[in-house]
């Protein structure tokens, strides 16, 4: 297969540091290349930026080279996104996290978003404007998804939620877990746990976020190493090297730490550099406080240190938190507990065997869990899954429902199929309760004979032009329809659909106004105009999803 996959961020390259949504994206795209698919990346050209803009004002331009020309052309953003689509012709697009979705219509393509972690939650917690909108856009890009990857079980709940509000609850059917993909090749640490002064060395790294808070944690870690005189803490992080994001209180902790002769603190490094820091430790710090975005997140920075083969001191309410239990690869503890810490730090200084022990149970859940060539596995089957419906149209957010359904006047709407194996059609519809009047009524699909081409997709039907039935379903004595997706199924799908123009179509013998279909003020492709009783509204168009079965031939 061939997949095109979009980032949030730039991927990790030599002499420059990331991020962890970036590591992730980079994960499924070598687990994807390592099961023999061809991958395409595109970056984002507003993370493009922030490169070149850091460079430009420390005077470092001479570096852009990092990002080599090729990865330059292929950046998108909201105004390329589809054309890259169309240069490219994937099977399967992914999208690194929602805000990648910039896409102002679905492609034909399976689509796929990774949800990694609650960026609404983020957000929040950034103080950014503009929530609303966000909201929004994240349900906009879920309802027009065909499956979802999360990092874990919490998560998966978490998600769920925003399918509901974009009143996709069935597709919770098509969300698969991955924690994280990681290579293969684990790093083994090469200095084993001695009583030598430099024992235990301690490591805490990562980008200054806003939501979180190691204070606790850290403060202990460093005052109990100069207490006994032993071991060392060594702090790496920064602001984030490509977006504008709060640091929190990282910068007055860091400052506050560096003053304790057994902590060093340095800025944020290029990957490998940091890996190799890694490589030389013997356990890893990652215990913040509680939030809900601490207790849903699947934390990168961790999965990374387990990883290298350190064991983490990590909180007890998170996915992770299990995972790390189950191979006993760490200290899974409640970040208020002080004493429980000291109990963890005492264990450590006092037992070198017992953090040797936690080291190679570390490297196990690598290699059994992140490593990516496994790790992307549930992709693949959700890519393969014939019972996947995949989504061809999907216009989800509605402007109004002022078009009433009655036996005065019917409703209908004319959409090209870009997929073979049309197998559902989805209206959003609204209705008022009225016992004293019963909703009778009918949707019918058609099929037409005479079709557009996709390379001339307004090329659509005439009025009088000839058609088959394809489906009908009748509403008879309904007392009520309230606000709901109207679905209407094949009992077979529509093998050769892809290229053939149907129309949607609602009457009603009623005289009463039995529901209104949801509308907005457009018509965009690949929708023709809506029509009234076979009058043409070229300006709005009904909200409308179609799934098909993706069996193309």
């Amino acid at each position: 297969m061939k997949f095109l996959v979009f980032t949030t961020d730039l991927l990790p390259a030599p002499g420059l540091p990331t991020s962890g949504t970036a590591l992730r994206t980079f994960g499924i795209v070598q687990g994807l290349r390592a099961n023999g698919h061809t991958v395409d990346v595109s970056i984002p050209r507003s993370a493009l930026a922030g490169f070149d803009g850091v460079l430009e004002r420390e005077n470092k331009t001479d570096k852009k080279s990092l990002i080599d020309a090729k990865t330059r052309e292929m950046a998108f953003d909201s105004t390329n996104q589809s054309r890259l689509i169309h240069e490219l012709e994937p099977d399967v697009i992914i999208c690194g996290h929602w805000p990648a979705y910039q896409l102002t219509r679905k492609p034909h393509q399976k689509l796929f978003i990774d949800l990694a972690g609650p960026h609404i939650l983020e957000r929040h917690f950034q103080k950014s404007l503009g929530q609303n909108a966000a909201m929004l856009s994240k349900a906009a890009a879920m309802a027009s998804a065909d499956g979802y990857i999360v990092s874990g079980p919490r998560q998966a709940e978490y998600f769920k939620s925003f399918l509901a509000r974009a009143a996709k609850p069935s597709m919770a059917n098509n969300m698969v877990i991955v924690t994280m993909p990681l290579s293969p090749e684990m790093l083994t640490p090469t200095l084993e746990p001695t009583k030598e002064p430099t024992y235990p060395k301690f490591i805490f790294g990562g980008i200054f976020l806003p939501w979180q808070d190691p204070t606790s944690a850290l403060t202990q870690v460093a005052e109990t190493l100069r207490e006994k005189k032993m071991g060392k803490l060594t702090l790496i992080g920064g602001k984030h090297p490509h977006y504008k994001v709060k640091s929190g209180i990282y910068e007055s902790l860091f400052d506050k730490l560096s003053e304790n002769s057994f902590v060093e603190t340095l800025a944020m490094q290029p990957y490998e550099n940091f890996i190799e820091r890694l490589h030389s430790s013997d356990v890893a710090v990652d215990l913040m406080a509680w939030n809900l975005e601490r207790e849903l997140a699947v934390t990168i920075r961790s999965t990374t240190y387990l990883w290298s083969g350190l064991p983490v001191i990590y909180n007890n309410f998170s996915d992770l938190s299990d995972l790390i239990s189950e191979y006993d690869a760490g200290w899974c503890i409640s970040p208020s507990n002080k004493s429980e810490l000291a109990e963890v730090l005492n264990e450590i200084l006092s037992n070198p065997q017992l953090v040797r022990n936690k080291s190679k149970n570390a490297l196990r859940l690598a290699r059994e869990v992140f490593s990516w060539d496994k790790a992307v596995l549930p992709i693949l089957e959700l890519c393969d899954n014939p019972e996947l419906l995949s989504k061809d149209i999907s216009v989800t957010i509605p402007d109004s429902a002022k078009i009433p359904l009655s036996s005065r006047q019917s409703i209908s709407q004319k959409f090209l199929s870009r997929m073979a194996g049309l197998q559902k059609i989805e209206i959003l519809v609204t209705g008022k309760t009225d016992p004293q009047h019963k909703k009778t009524f009918s949707v019918q699909l058609r099929r037409y004979k005479a079709c557009g081409e996709l390379s001339k997709p307004f090329a659509q039907p005439q009025q009088d032009s000839p058609f088959d039935i394809v489906a009908e379903k009748n509403y008879e004595n309904q007392e009520s329809f309230s606000i709901d997706w109207l679905s209407l199924e094949l009992d077979l799908p529509e093998q050769n659909s892809k290229g053939v123009w149907y129309e949607i179509v609602l009457e009603s013998d009623s005289e009463h106004d039995v529901l209104s279909p949801w509308t907005i003020h457009a018509c965009p492709y690949p929708l023709a105009s809506l029509c009234i009783s076979n009058k043409e509204l070229p300006d709005s168009a009904l909200c409308i999803q179609t799934w098909c079965n993706h069996t193309e031939t």
